[in-house]
C-alpha cells in the first residue's frame, strides 16, 4: 500500500495543459516521477499520459510557469503506449540535481497539435489552478469579474505559495479559506 525508496530523492508531478507556458486547453493528462541517487546523480524517470499522442516528452529546467531547456529526453516504450521512460545510466550535473531539490525541473510531453508542449508538470510540487467567478461565492452573485489562482503546495514540506491573477475588479484583499464548496469557512 504505500512504499519508500531508501537512498534516493524522489519527485512526483502531474501533468496538465494549463501549466503549459502559455496554458493551453486540452483533455490530456499525465502523471511523472523521478528518482536520483544523491552521491552519483544517477536518475530514473517515467510517464505516463492519457488523452494525447505524444511525439516526444523531455525533463527541462525551469521554475514555474518559465520555460527552460531541454536537459533530459525520454523515450516511449512502445509507440502509443504513453509511457515515457528516461534512458538507463542517465545522470543529472551538480547545477541540474540543485534545479531537482529546488523544484526547478518539469516534465513537458509534446504532440503534433501542440510542438512547444501540450502537458507539463513541474517536479516536486503540486499546481493547482483554480478560476474564480461570482457564482462561485456564498451566496452567489452576478459579479462578471473573474480571476485565476495557482497555488505551489510542496507534498514533502507542506509549504505552499501562489498567486491570484483578477479581472473585471479591483481588489484589497485576497486569501484562502477553509470550507466545502458551497460553504463558508475562516480564513486559513
Amino acid at each position: 500500500q504505500v512504499r519508500g525508496q531508501v537512498g534516493t530523492e524522489v519527485r512526483t508531478a502531474t501533468m496538465t495543459g494549463t501549466q503549459e507556458n502559455p496554458a493551453v486547453t486540452t483533455n490530456a493528462k499525465g502523471t511523472g516521477i523521478l528518482s536520483v541517487d544523491p552521491v552519483t546523480r544517477a536518475l530514473v524517470g517515467r510517464i505516463a499520459t492519457t488523452g494525447i499522442v505524444a511525439t516526444m516528452a523531455h525533463i527541462h529546467t525551469g521554475a514555474v510557469g518559465t520555460n527552460g531547456p531541454v536537459i533530459v529526453p525520454l523515450t516511449e516504450t512502445s509507440a502509443g503506449s504513453g509511457i515515457w521512460v528516461t534512458a538507463a545510466n542517465t545522470t543529472f550535473d551538480a547545477q541540474q540535481y540543485a534545479d531537482f531539490l529546488a523544484g526547478n525541473l518539469y516534465f513537458n510531453v509534446h504532440s503534433t497539435a501542440r510542438p512547444g508542449g501540450e502537458i507539463r508538470g513541474q517536479i516536486g510540487f503540486e499546481v493547482i489552478d483554480v478560476p474564480m467567478t461570482g457564482v462561485q461565492e456564498v451566496p452567489a452573485n452576478t459579479s462578471t469579474a473573474s480571476a485565476t489562482a495557482r497555488i505551489l503546495l510542496n507534498p514533502l514540506t507542506l509549504s505552499a505559495s501562489g498567486t491570484i491573477t483578477t479581472s473585471g475588479m479591483t481588489t484589497n484583499a485576497a486569501h484562502i479559506h477553509t470550507g466545502n464548496y458551497g460553504a463558508n469557512g475562516p480564513v486559513t
